[in-house]
This record gives structure tokens, C-alpha cells and sequence, in this order.
């Protein structure tokens, strides 16, 4: 070991135990120093650094002699053959002839059948999101992998489901299980599992690029884990895994989908519908599937085998999902559908780890939402400046089955283009019929869909003359009973004239707002907010920002009313372009600490430090208001 490794080590531990424990956890420190985080991947032999050991197990293949490195904690390892296996044990410990050889040292052999058969049993364990077999063997087969090569080893070791359903499972039978082993800490899990990070790549570019490659990959690896883990990430109706499975008989797919056809995780019903569809006309198996799958997603429940409804625990796996794997270093730098889609996807991985499993959906969700932290509300707001069309309010049971039966709707249709027609479309109709009745769109946007707003939309969808004009009516005679909570709604798929729009700006100056508490009514205003952002009107967003401090300028004397402020004032900033966005904000949130009690002050000054928190240097502009707060706090 180096001299400036051991100065960094002795650095790091100098360094209190959070801030060491993510640096050791962070997969570049890990890369460079070559050990696992804060265990070693060699736990007989101390923490040492994984170069240093494989080296010298290449001298010890090389001499045939044993050789002694020292590991990070300043003891002696003693690496020797030993019936053509690499041993490792410290100095001065008892020999153990029966300790199995590490399989590392097997891939570093000159032997090839040494290498081979120690890689061999890692892809039947571990499956496609693993090291695979048509990667690596090809390799083995010509000479002994580099160390960086056995890093790449370990690392997907790592990043495996099966490696993390695997201690989920245990945590489980040992009542052990906290929120945050759901989520694995690993972006390198999610693009194993769900495709290579998008950085700045729009949904559609990515949905046809990337993410295709990617299944078509994990698919050709092995078919039906591939299905297994990529249907509850279908969350379009062009991100359908059909296509992929076209070179497929309809023998070797009905196989699968056999295997599959009792999980209970919707959008991999979704999914193998589709599937079902497209070959129904080829194999019968697949027609009586398709039947049985419309009635099960178009019914109220959604029930497992054992009777408890899926729909009254997925949306908060979703959101558990979401909020912990924001958390997962460079995750925040990537853009929102892309947190959606593998929030989604590892939703229905823990359905499935759930099915059998008893427990009460309501304390479950209790003990979830009990882990959301300010962070998570503000990391919500922002993703609107992007995906304003699907967001933090949509995650409902409602707005889930609102999802199953509108993608069910398209379905329909398509099957009519194809001259066929759905099965069990009576009753989907039905379902469509009772979610109207409930003041409930049915028909998307779906969570790959959010950035899609009405105005841009191929086929736009408007109110009518006769729907604005009773709106614009109740607006005006009945101003206290506006449904501001339902147009809303309606603007995330319809187009709001100008005309309606120009009138909700306008009643924003003088409307009575609900009474009871500043926090209802900021809501009320909260919801105007997004409103302005799904269609980026700036009047609207400013009509109800003079609104909000004119009742802050008249109460504001609690913590939670200067935070719900704040919070409302980020959701209007959500309509401004983002080389305007920082400066609007900056100057807005300077006005609102010239309001906020002294005594608060401190406070508004943390969640603008919560708020940099999330965003790139380049966007803070806060500067001014910091000051404020810092002087006068």
C-alpha cells in the first residue's frame, strides 16, 4: 500500500462516521481504491485492496511460491497454492485446508478451465442483470481478466436483483426489513435493471433508443427473466416489449408467459396482455389469456390469491421507491421519467417479493409515508419544471386504475384498427363509464408521458364552448365553489382556452378563498399553480403569487405557514423556462423573507439550502435572500 493511500485512509477515518460511510460507499471511491465500500470483498483476510491481493495471486501462479501482502489495517495476508487454488489467509492464523478457494482468483488463472469453472456458477446465481455468460466467457476463454475487469465482475455481482431480493427476503423472515433496504443504494442497479441512465435525452429518443437495446438484450440473455424483470417498467403503449419478442414461436413465449400470468403487479398484467393480444389469433391459449386479463385490470380490486387488493399498496411502493432512489448519489442529475420508470419497475419487483406475505396495506403505508422528508416534497415540485403533466399528486389508487383502464382503452382501439375486438370490453366500458361519473379522466397522461403538455399534444384535446362556458359561469356567480381540484385534473389532458385561463387568472386577485387555515388556502393557490405550470401560463402563475402574499402579508405567523409559501411559490416557478426560472424564484423567495417573522427566518434559510441541495450549481441564485436570512435570523 502507498504511502498517500494510507495518508487518505487515515483521513477518512478522522472524518465522522456518515460522511466516511458515503465516501467508502460511493462506486468511483471504491473503483480507485479497489475495496467494496466498508467491508472488503475479502473478509478472511482483513480490508485490503483488491489490486494488491490479485497481484500478488498472479505472483503466486507465476512462483509457484506463497507470498504475504499486507492488508489496510497494517496485518500481513498470506496468499499460497494449494491444490492448484489460490489460498488467503492472515499471518499467523490457523490453515484451514477445507476453506473454499475465492472464485477472483480462479478468473486471474493461467488455466482456462480454472477460469471457466469458477465463472461458470456466477450467471446461473445471479441471472441477466449479473456478469453474463456471453460477455465474459468469450474472455476467459482467450486469457485471465484484468483487475479492473474482476471490479466489473464484482460490481455487477453487486448490482444483481437476485443478489438484492436475496437479502430483502432474509431481512423479511427476520422482521429486520427497514424502508430503506427497498431501494437498492446503486444507480448500477437500475441500469442493469431498467437501461443506461438517459443524462439529457428526451422520453421518446430514449424510449426508441436505449431503452429498446437494452431489452432486446436482457431478452436474447434469457427470455423469460428478461420478461420477468423489464413488464412492470411497460408504462407505454409504444414501450411494449411485443416487438422484442417477434422472433419468438408462439410456443416459446405461451412458456413464459405461463410462469409469469400469477403475479399480481399491474403493469406486468398490463403487459403480458399485450403480449396475449398480439398472438391470439395464432394460438388459442393466448385468446382465453386476453379475456381473463381485461376482467382482472378492469375490475375495482385488483386481489391476490389471497384476497388483499394490490391497488391499496402499490401507489406507495411507487413513491418509496421514488423518494429513496432520488437519494442515490448523481440520481437527481437524471431526468424525472427516468426516476418514474425504474420507481415503477422496482415496484413491481417488491409486489412480487410481497405476494404470500401478510400485512396490513394501511399501517404499511403509514410506516412508508412516516420516511418522506422535506427533500422529497421539494424534488416532486421540481420535476414539474419538466414532467408537469404526470406528478406527486397523481400517485393515488385512482389515478393508477385511471392509468390500467385508459391503456385497456387504447387497446380497444387498436384491436378495432385490426379488425378484432377486445375481450370483455363490456365491462371495461363499464369501468370507463363509473371513473367519468366520478369526475375522473380515464385516458392518460401515463408516468412516461408527463412531459407531454395539452397544447402539444398530436391529437389536442379541448373543452367545448358549452363546457368553458359553464365553467367560466361557476367561476363567476359561485366563486366559493369553484372546482379548482377538477380543472386541474382536466388540465393535465385538456387544452384550457385562453379565454377560461384568462378568467381563472383574473379571479385569482379577488376570490374568496376556503376558510379555516393559511395552509388550506395557500393549497387552493397551490393548485392554481399547477395549473399555470401544465400549460407554462406566466399571467396565471403571477396572478396567483400576488395572491399568496397578500395573505401572507396578513397572516404568517406559524413555521409550517412560511414553508407552505415556500413551498407554493416553487410550484408557480415550475412555468418559467429554466434561464429564467432561477432569477424569478431568487427574487420571489427574496419578497417573502422581507414578510416572514425574524423568528422564522433561520428556517426559510434551510430550505433554500434543501432546495440547492437538489439542483446544479449553475441554478443557484439565492444569494440575496441567503443573506437576508443569515443577517437578520
Amino acid at each position: 500500500m502507498s504511502w498517500t493511500d494510507t495518508a487518505a485512509l487515515l483521513y477518512l477515518n478522522a472524518l465522522p462516521t456518515t460522511i466516511r460511510g458515503r465516501i467508502l460507499n460511493n462506486p468511483d471511491f471504491q473503483k480507485d481504491v479497489g475495496i467494496n465500500g466498508l467491508c472488503a470483498p475479502f473478509d478472511d483476510a482483513g480490508r485490503i485492496r483488491l489490486g494488491d491481493l490479485l497481484d500478488t495471486g498472479r505472483k503466486v501462479y507465476a512462483t509457484q511460491e506463497e507470498q504475504t501482502v499486507q492488508n489496510l489495517d497494517g496485518g500481513g495476508v498470506q496468499i499460497s497454492l494449494k491444490k492448484g487454488h489460490i489460498k488467503i489467509e492472515r499471518v499467523g492464523d490457523k490453515i484451514h485446508s477445507d476453506t473454499p478457494p475465492r472464485f477472483e482468483f480462479g478468473l486471474i488463472s493461467p488455466d482456462p478451465q480454472t477460469r471457466l469453472k469458477a465463472f461458470r456458477p456466477i450467471p446461473g446465481q445471479l441471472g441477466i442483470t449479473g456478469p453474463t455468460s456471453s460477455h465474459w466467457v468469450p474472455i476467459l476463454e482467450q486469457r485471465p481478466l484484468s483487475n479492473s475487469e474482476i471490479s466489473q465482475v464484482h460490481d455487477a455481482i453487486v448490482r444483481s436483483v437476485p443478489n438484492w431480493t436475496s437479502g430483502i427476503q432474509d431481512k423479511i423472515s427476520t422482521h429486520t426489513l427497514t424502508q430503506a433496504d427497498l431501494v437498492p443504494p446503486s444507480a448500477e442497479y437500475f441500469t442493469a435493471l431498467c437501461g443506461p441512465l438517459p443524462n439529457n435525452m428526451s422520453v421518446d429518443d430514449y424510449i426508441r433508443g436505449p431503452l429498446t437495446d437494452h431489452r432486446q438484450s436482457l431478452i436474447a440473455e434469457d427470455m423469460l427473466e428478461g420478461m420477468s424483470l423489464l413488464l412492470p417498467g411497460c408504462l407505454r403503449a409504444d414501450a411494449s416489449i411485443v416487438p422484442i419478442l417477434a422472433r419468438f414461436t408462439d410456443d416459446e413465449v405461451w412458456n413464459a408467459v405461463e410462469r409469469l400470468q400469477d403475479y399480481s403487479d399491474p403493469f406486468t398484467l398490463l403487459g403480458l396482455l399485450e403480449i396475449a393480444l398480439a398472438r391470439r389469433a395464432t394460438k388459442q391459449e393466448f385468446d382465453v389469456l386476453a379475456h381473463t386479463l381485461v376482467e382482472k385490470l378492469s375490475n375495482e380490486a385488483l386481489t391476490r390469491r389471497d384476497g388483499l387488493d394490490v391497488y391499496d399498496f402499490f401507489p406507495v411502493l411507487v413513491k418509496a421507491s421514488l423518494y429513496h432512489l432520488r437519494h442515490i448519489d448523481s440520481m437527481m442529475s437524471q431526468p424525472p421519467y427516468w426516476h418514474w420508470l425504474c420507481a415503477f419497475t422496482q415496484a413491481g419487483l417488491l409486489t412480487r417479493l410481497m405476494d404470500g406475505l401478510k400485512f396490513d396495506p394501511d399501517g404499511m403505508t403509514r410506516w412508508l409515508e412516516s420516511a418522506t422528508c422535506l427533500s422529497d416534497v421539494l424534488a416532486d415540485i421540481l420535476a414539474l419544471r419538466s414532467e408537469p403533466a404526470w406528478h406527486f399528486g397523481h400517485m393515488t389508487r385512482a389515478h393508477i386504475q385511471a392509468e390500467i383502464i385508459g391503456r385497456l382503452k387504447e387497446l380497444e382501439i387498436s384491436q378495432e384498427v385490426q379488425g378484432r375486438q377486445l375481450p370483455n370490453r363490456e365491462l371495461l366500458n363499464e369501468r370507463i363509464e363509473e371513473f367519468m361519473a366520478r369526475a375522473i379522466w380515464p385516458f392518460r397522461p401515463g408516468p412516461l408521458e408527463g412531459n407531454i403538455r395539452p397544447m402539444n399534444r398530436k391529437t389536442k384535446r379541448v373543452l367545448t364552448d358549452e363546457d368553458v362556458a359553464a365553467l367560466i359561469a361557476k367561476l363567476n356567480d359561485t366563486p366559493g365553489e369553484f372546482p379548482w381540484a377538477g380543472v386541474e385534473r382536466l388540465s393535465s389532458i385538456f387544452f384550457l382556452p385562453d379565454e377560461l385561463r384568462d378568467n381563472l387568472t383574473e379571479s385569482l386577485k379577488t376570490i374568496e378563498l376556503p376558510g379555516g387555515t393559511f395552509v388550506e388556502r395557500a393549497n387552493l393557490l397551490a393548485i392554481a399553480g399547477l395549473i399555470a405550470s401544465i400549460h407554462k401560463d406566466q399571467g396565471m402563475a403571477e396572478a396567483m403569487v400576488d395572491r399568496l402574499f397578500q395573505e401572507s402579508e396578513r397572516e404568517l405567523e406559524e413555521e409550517n405557514e412560511a414553508q407552505q409559501t415556500f413551498l407554493t411559490l416553487l410550484i408557480a416557478s415550475t412555468t418559467f423556462e429554466e434561464d429564467e426560472w432561477s432569477e424569478w424564484l431568487g427574487d420571489k423567495l427574496y419578497r417573502l423573507a422581507l414578510i416572514v417573522p425574524q423568528k422564522h427566518l433561520k428556517h426559510l434559510g434551510t430550505l433554500i439550502d434543501e432546495l440547492k441541495m437538489l439542483l446544479p450549481i449553475s441554478q443557484w441564485r439565492f444569494g440575496q435572500v441567503e443573506a437576508l436570512c443569515h443577517i437578520q435570523g
